[in-house]
């Protein structure tokens, strides 16, 4: 029976798509869904895909929680944790990607670089030192400090 009534709304909407009936179903059934999905949200979606995913695979959850409604909230706090799971997934591979390209970059425009110049010598200092200005020769600081 439905399916009959929606192949007729389909030959009404391809055969006469001029007449006032057929614009009116082309708005209600095409239009205006449409327009909702786009002013959906990621998040919508998600929970869209999961309250689905439970009125189908959870009706024993829906019957252990007592209503609709208790379930419509799990899949919502359920959604929450998906969303901020596939943001967190998305940010990893894009740090991922980068530090990748990175060095993909850098092993294939390492030919084209020109080569590092050699490091200049050091010169080596003298290890004899002389004495800071603030040393004591006769050690008088260190009698200094335990008279303190």
């Amino acid at each position: 029976m439905v399916s009959g009534i929606v192949l007729l709304v389909i030959v009404v909407m391809r055969l006469f798509p001029a007449i006032p009936l057929s614009r009116a179903l082309h708005r209600a059934l095409v239009e205006a869904p449409l327009e909702r999905l786009g002013a959906m949200s990621r998040r919508h979606l998600i929970y869209a895909a999961l309250l689905a995913g439970m009125m189908i695979a959870g009706a024993e959850v829906i019957l252990l929680l007592g209503s609709a409604d208790m379930a419509m909230l799990m899949a919502w706090d359920v959604s929450l944790y998906v969303d901020g799971l596939i943001a967190t997934w998305t940010i990893s591979a894009l740090v991922r990607g980068k530090s990748a390209w990175n060095v993909v970059a850098a092993r294939w425009l390492s030919p084209l670089r020109r080569a590092a110049r050699p490091r200049a010598r050091r010169q080596r200092r003298d290890p004899t030192r002389t004495a800071a200005n603030d040393s004591d020769e006769g050690g008088g600081g260190r009698a200094y400090a335990f008279a303190a």
